[in-house]
């Protein structure tokens, strides 16, 4: 159910022009990909300044077996590419909790921590 839902979105932003696709190949292979967008105008935010252009990477995916050679690093900086040729100032992205691997790959890419979601699980009142 959750992979049918992401399915659609992705299959939403990439039918806008907004929607950017970047998949990186070995030997013929796709090895990773990142699937993100452009928000111009961005929807903003009631907590923080938010430029009027910005983007969002929804997923950066590279498989095991070819982490570690610099594929999410060049699949990264194509999309920083892309986005000063369209104009955009910023991007973000979402890590969950935990990912200490992904925090420190971002961070080392130069993204900092913007702001944290906190979430619970309610007990059932059966």
């Amino acid at each position: 159910m959750a992979w049918q839902r992401r399915r659609g979105r992705y299959e939403q932003t990439l039918s806008e022009p907004s929607g950017l696709l970047f998949v990186a190949e070995r030997g013929g292979r796709v090895v990773g990909a990142l699937i993100g967008e452009v928000e111009d105008p961005a929807d903003g935010s009631d907590t923080y300044a938010v430029p009027t252009s910005t983007a969002h990477v929804h997923d950066l995916a590279v498989l095991p077996e070819a982490q570690g050679a610099g594929i999410g690093r060049a699949l990264m900086e194509r999309f920083e590419q892309e986005l000063r040729e369209r104009g955009t100032k910023s991007y973000g992205l979402d890590v969950m909790a935990g990912n200490e691997v992904a925090v420190r790959f971002y961070a080392a890419l130069g993204l900092e921590l913007a702001q944290m979601t906190m979430y619970k699980v309610l007990p059932s009142s059966d």
